[in-house]
């Protein structure tokens, strides 16, 4: 199953990251899973991911146009950098 999140400099950049995990390793929770992928966050939803982002870019000052890239952003757009075995 892919699950996305972003890693410390996420809400900076605007970046959202993917991996390819087992579903024994979402069974554990999204915050196990963020640790073990060395994420802040981590999530099995794109749209909630997305959401959650904007919000803390938002909160962050981020500029108009990192806000505006992730807003248009689509979950095939995102591709897969690491898969849990």
């Amino acid at each position: 199953m892919k699950v996305y999140g972003w890693n410390d400099t996420g809400p900076l950049r605007g970046e959202i990251l993917a991996a390819e995990a087992a579903s024994c390793d979402i069974y554990f929770g999204n915050e196990m899973l963020a640790g073990e992928l060395g994420w802040e966050k981590a999530f099995t939803s794109f749209s909630e991911c997305r959401r959650t982002l904007l919000k803390e870019m938002q909160d962050q000052g981020a500029g108009t146009e990192q806000i505006a890239a992730v807003r248009n952003m689509k979950a095939w757009h995102v591709p897969v950098t690491e898969v849990i075995e």
